[in-house]
Formats: structure tokens, sequence, C-alpha cells
């Protein structure tokens, strides 16, 4: 495993982003993309807020279906504590399913995908922008 999708990208995925789209399609056949529990929570709950909740939830487990799903396990609640201490004490405030999303990456050793700047204030993540056009030059992606 090398990416994990954030939910950020993730939305755009869903929109139809075509770009993100011819991106993401091979390395998800490769297998190196993973998406956090903490992302399909998002997901879903957005889906729960539309109109046509059923269609909307299919549509999301639909999308999610290729992906190797990631738990917030111990191992990721002890970086997220030690994290969000770390932010904590530099007065820094993100959102906490964000620094969960950090902390499984971390976890994993996974470069994060995602549009969101502010993950950007985790130490020690990696984070990509595709929207920004951002590429991994280790991995030519």
């Amino acid at each position: 495993m090398t990416y994990l999708l954030e939910t950020s990208i993730a939305v755009e995925l869903l929109r139809g982003h075509r770009e993100l789209r011819s991106r993401i399609r091979p390395l998800v056949a490769e297998g190196v993309v993973a998406v956090s529990a903490c992302t399909v929570a998002e997901l879903c709950y957005g889906a729960r807020r539309r109109r046509e909740v059923e269609a909307e939830l299919q549509k999301v487990m639909g999308f999610l279906a290729p992906y190797q799903e990631l738990a917030f396990d111990d191992d990721a609640a002890q970086v997220y504590a030690l994290l969000q201490a770390g932010l904590h004490q530099s007065g820094v405030t993100l959102p906490v399913m964000d620094v969960q999303i950090g902390a499984v990456a971390l976890t994993h050793g996974l470069t994060l995908l995602s549009a969101d700047a502010h993950f950007h204030s985790i130490p020690g993540l990696r984070v990509l922008n595709w929207l920004a056009n951002e590429t991994d030059a280790l991995n030519g992606v």
C-alpha cells in the first residue's frame, strides 16, 4: 500500500472529476490505494444528508468497493493522541476526524491524497494534492 485516499479527493472522484479518475484508476488496479474507516464515515454521513439516501449510500459503497479499508485501530489511536497533543501544544486546531485520518496514514506509512491544505500541519505526514497538480516524485504519480 502506498496511498491513503482522503475525503476531499474521494468526493471529487464521486463527482466524476475526469483528471483525478484517470490518475487514480491505474493505482487502484495495482492495489496501492487504501481508504480509512474515517473517510468511509464521512462519505456515508454525506450520503445520509441527501434526499435519496439509499441511492447515495449505494453510490458511495460502490465507489469504495475497490479500496482496502484501514481501521482506526489501537495503533492509530496512539498516533492520534500524540499528534493531537502536539498540535494542541502548538496552538493548532484541526478537525478531529482529519487528525484521525492523518494518524491512520502515519501508522501505515502512507502518503495522503487530499485537497485540504491543513493536513500539512500534521508533523511527518506526506500529503499530495492532485487538484493542485502535485506529484509524487518517488513514485512518478
